[in-house]
């Protein structure tokens, strides 16, 4: 046919009729014929049973969507929420880690409901690549399909004796709630104290300190890591923390798989802090022997710490598939867990008060009716950790710092192929949702009045308390337009609520996978803030709140960022009201 063209052309036969209506008639019957094909494709999507999600525009193959997830993630999948709405899941394209992204409390709510979607993939996932653990070792971990429930999945081969997941997650379950948790934040407490006592940097005139988040990593990590697992992992490896924050930023890139020869230094970074938990393991092992950890046993001792450490370790030692290098990867996720999450939290909810003074006036208050004066007046005191942490303004500041703070991506794989509220998911196939992006949705929670306005990216302290005589008050929308505007004198005592908000503030994933460690996190993040105030008045150096950190988005607390200059010297005085 192309060759008859030509020759037409050729023999001067083709005039200018010919050229305009080629010119006409082409960009019409492509029309045409695009049409006919989006019409044949949503017939077969309107007859098939189930839509497939669509995928959200990228350029750079491989990379995908990378560039901008690196630097706002959070942005990159709200404008994308934005563009095919909350009913839509999309497709999301990062290296090595292809997945759907969905959205909106229907959604979030089948996500956790989980049928035909498991869990385990993501931390698995973590061990492997963020933390070290090596692929024969991971096996044994992907055997587990059961994951955190007592019984396997329907067919499973994995012996009851192997469920290494299940064993784990009930090991912190057993160990990081009740009494047992209580001896663990008193430790916490009393480490952190006394480093704060003994410390030369602050005196009682005046010093100046770079940076406030500096301070409370070094002070508080400390505390945390000699309260859980002794003194030894630290004098054995005198530069284990600054080797561990050096690491702390390649999280999320050696999560998602990218190979060692473009980031090797993130992969040296990793290997160094493995070596030391190797090194401080194999000391521990040396001197104290954790097979015969019993009621009787102590609660804390220098080598392995407290009894859930030790637990950790007699447990570890049942399983020959976990070589050396396994156990200290697992030890290793625990310790960044406990720490890059709770540390930046406390620092955040330390310099909410901090930038306001009348709400530093009012949490005093709680904190003084939960305190416990040292005996010594020079020591700095500690506090009654659930009079502490059951305050109502002291409840809400932490949950509010949690819902502009935490970003995480929680993920799901399908064991199967999943009817997804109406979408095609295929087994094998990836789907998450963002923290963020549900807690900062303007259809569920309560941004104030006309006249008292409380966006959702700025903090408001009392955004989770419910005042009695006030239906305006409290974390969800009012249903009631008309109690909007009206005007409340005497609003009563309020309490804390979190009612309402299964699908909407899940900064520990939601039921019924709820992170084992969520308890720890939450005293050990409200009593290091307190536990600084009680030993410190602290003057900021800066009038401009710092930014969350972007680059740290989908793993758990966004740091502030850049650093926070301040002035601070011993407090000479903090007693009960």
């Amino acid at each position: 046919m192309f060759e008859n063209i030509v020759e037409l052309y050729k023999s001067q036969a083709w005039d200018w009729r010919i050229t305009v209506a080629v010119a006409v008639l082409a960009p019409l019957l492509f029309t045409y014929l695009i049409t006919l094909w989006e019409s044949t494709t949503l017939m077969r999507q309107k007859n098939a049973p189930l839509k497939r999600p669509p995928t959200l525009p990228y350029v750079l193959p491989y990379l995908g969507h990378l560039p901008s997830f690196g630097v706002d993630g959070n942005s990159l999948l709200r404008s994308a929420v934005a563009k095919f709405g909350t009913s839509t899941p999309f497709k999301l394209q990062l290296p090595n880690l292809v997945q759907w992204h969905t959205s909106g409390a229907e959604h979030v709510q089948a996500f956790f409901k989980g049928k035909g979607l498991s869990g385990n993939l993501g931390t698995i996932i973590a061990m492997e690549n963020s933390f070290g653990s090596p692929r024969s070792s991971v096996a044994f971990y992907e055997a587990d399909d059961g994951g955190h429930l007592p019984n396997p999945k329907p067919g499973s081969t994995v012996k009851p004796e192997d469920r290494i997941m299940y064993e784990i997650h009930k090991l912190v379950n057993t160990n990081l709630a009740g009494e047992s948790l209580i001896g663990i934040t008193s430790r916490f407490q009393n480490f952190f104290a006394q480093q704060l006592t003994e410390t030369d940097e602050i005196g009682d005139e005046w010093t100046e300190i770079p940076d406030l988040y500096a301070f409370m990593q070094k002070h508080m990590m400390k505390a945390a890591i000699i309260s859980m697992f002794g003194t030894y992992i630290l004098s054995l490896n005198p530069t284990f923390m600054e080797d561990f924050w050096a690491w702390n930023p390649d999280m999320g890139t050696l999560f998602m798989g990218i190979p060692r020869w473009l980031i090797p230094g993130a992969y040296r970074r990793r290997t160094k802090v493995l070596e030391n938990i190797k090194r401080w393991h194999k000391y521990a092992h040396d001197h104290f022997d954790c097979s015969k950890v019993g009621p009787e046993d102590v609660d804390w001792e220098p080598y392995f710490g407290s009894k859930f450490s030790r637990r950790r370790q007699a447990m570890f030692g049942k399983w020959k598939e976990l070589d050396d290098t396994a156990k200290a990867a697992d030890d290793f996720g625990f310790i960044w867990a406990a720490n890059a999450n709770a540390i930046p939290a406390a620092t955040w909810f330390l310099l909410e008060l901090l930038f306001d003074p009348a709400l530093e006036a009012r949490i005093h208050r709680e904190f003084a009716s939960a305190l416990i004066p040292p005996t010594d007046p020079s020591h700095v005191p500690v506090f009654d950790i659930n009079k502490l942490c059951s305050g109502p303004l002291c409840q809400s500041v932490y949950a509010e710092t949690l819902r502009l703070r935490v970003q995480i991506m929680v993920q799901r794989t399908a064991v199967q192929d999943v009817n997804f509220c109406g979408w095609a998911i295929k087994k094998g196939e990836k789907i998450s949702i963002s923290s963020a992006n549900e807690a900062l949705d303007e259809r569920i929670w309560n941004t104030g009045s006309e006249s008292d306005p409380h966006p959702l990216d700025n903090f408001w302290a009392d955004r989770f308390l419910i005042y009695p005589n006030d239906p305006t008050s409290g974390p969800l929308k009012p249903r009631d337009a008309a109690a909007t505007s009206e005007k409340v004198d005497e609003r009563g005592t309020p309490r804390f609520s979190l009612e309402g908000l299964g699908s909407s503030w899940i900064p520990f994933s939601g039921a019924p996978r709820l992170c084992p460690g969520r308890h720890f996190a939450k005293q050990e993040m409200i009593s290091g803030a307190a536990i600084m105030l009680a030993a410190f008045e602290i003057e900021l150096m800066t009038r401009q709140k710092p930014e969350n950190d972007k680059t740290y988005f989908g793993f758990g607390t966004l740091p502030p960022k850049g650093k926070i200059p301040c002035r601070i010297r011993r407090r000479q005085r903090l007693t009960r009201e």
